[in-house]
């Protein structure tokens, strides 16, 4: 048996935080099954859904210059990382980004949800070329 289920997602973010009845009708060519309409009340919760901008970096061990991210954001579906050199925004999960020179970094990941919701994460890297 399988059970597919349908979300409104766009209903849900306009009305969100409240409780719906649904109806679940059963059927199966396997087996014999009550098919009646059953309703049940469920509670929609759409706060999981606020995304939360957090990330991590490491140096390349071969170039100094060379910072890897790792996106740690919880709910995101786009990022924009602003690597605090002027440089153009990317919009990778987890970029790696190279410096042209050695500098203290602030880093901004902005990072969006399904409902529009954004959140930042400031992180200062350290950049030090030998």
């Amino acid at each position: 048996m399988t059970f597919p289920l349908a979300i409104d997602l766009p209903f849900l973010l306009n009305n969100p935080n409240k409780a719906y009845a649904i109806g679940v009708s059963i059927s199966s060519t396997e087996r014999k099954v009550n098919t009646s309409l059953n309703t049940t009340i469920v509670y929609i919760n759409t706060s999981f859904l606020i995304p939360v901008a957090n990330f991590t970096f490491a140096k390349d061990a071969v170039d100094a210059k060379k910072i890897n991210f790792t996106n740690t954001s919880g709910y995101g579906v786009s990022y924009n990382w602003n690597f605090g050199d002027g440089s153009a925004v990317s919009t990778e999960k987890s970029p790696i980004h190279i410096y042209a020179s050695a500098g203290t970094y602030t880093v901004t990941l902005t990072t969006a949800g399904v409902t529009g919701d954004a959140q930042k994460s400031l992180k200062t890297a350290s950049v030090v070329v030998n």
